[in-house]
């Protein structure tokens, strides 16, 4: 068993309970949503004992869940041994993303908090969008618990940035910030969504010169790189057309509607 963690844990549940909180959100990543962050930032670490650059730990009354990519499994089995903290394995089969796990789990009208300091607005929206719809499930995005129990927590971080030169970091800035990630430059290329073209990159439909790309967050240089899906090379369109329609009182535009009104 391990007592350092579990009574971390357990003091967390009591300040939650203070503040009616009933799951608690603790991602890895820091202001800037880096994935290798300073000492300060490593809240998730002091809570689960996973030392791992990836994962997020949620904490619930009665649970607390660690998720991390296929690069951890082994790593997270070995650290959270004895912790109180399960591990969910993403992507693989049967284990629920964190907001659905939320929604099975919560009731109406309870709220989630975590420091939206540390949380993508992208995150925190897909989130709300879950959550809300059909519980009510309210979320406090001014939660920083973490710093009330962990007392000796180092100071925000003030380092100097050192600019790499290209000879070490291989390339220029401009030629970093023409980088887009593969799904975006898809996209683009009118393949379809974003969220879709992930898919097609993870069931391997997708090259990039002429290697097949199964796994996300590759990024591409468009006046470079050459793309393929299903075989043949794709391009943004050149020129777009764009439609301005008139919409009349009383007609909605969506191609869903949460609400479930009348077409």
């Amino acid at each position: 068993m391990n007592a350092v963690i579990q009574k971390r844990l357990g003091l967390i549940r009591e300040e939650m309970k203070k503040e009616g909180i009933a799951y608690y959100m603790i991602p890895t990543s820091d202001f800037h949503n880096s994935e290798y962050v300073d000492d300060y930032f490593k809240a998730r670490e002091y809570f689960s004992g996973f030392t791992g650059s990836n994962g997020t730990l949620i904490v619930g009354q009665e649970m607390a869940g660690l998720w991390t990519d296929g690069r951890y499994f082994i790593q997270a089995a070995q650290e959270l041994e004895g912790t109180g903290v399960d591990l969910f394995r993403m992507q693989e089969e049967g284990v629920p993303e964190i907001p659905d796990f939320l929604y099975g789990e919560m009731e109406d009208g309870q709220t989630l908090g975590f420091d939206g300091r540390a949380v993508s607005c992208k995150e925190g929206r897909k989130l709300e969008e879950k959550l809300a719809k059909g519980k009510g499930i309210k979320i406090n995005y001014g939660m920083d618990l973490a710093s009330r129990v962990w007392t000796d927590r180092s100071e925000l971080p003030c380092h100097k940035i050192t600019v790499l030169p290209e000879e070490i970091s291989g390339e220029s800035t401009a030629e970093k910030m023409e980088e887009v990630r593969l799904q975006k430059y898809m996209a683009d290329c009118g393949i379809s969504s974003r969220r879709k073209c992930e898919e097609y990159i993870l069931q391997g439909k997708v090259a990039v010169n002429g290697e097949i790309i199964k796994q996300l967050g590759i990024k591409i240089n468009p006046k470079i790189d050459i793309v393929s899906f299903g075989g043949k090379q794709i391009k943004p369109e050149e020129k777009k057309v764009y439609i301005l329609l008139n919409k009349p009182i009383d007609y909605v535009t969506t191609v869903k509607d949460q609400l479930g009104r009348k077409n």
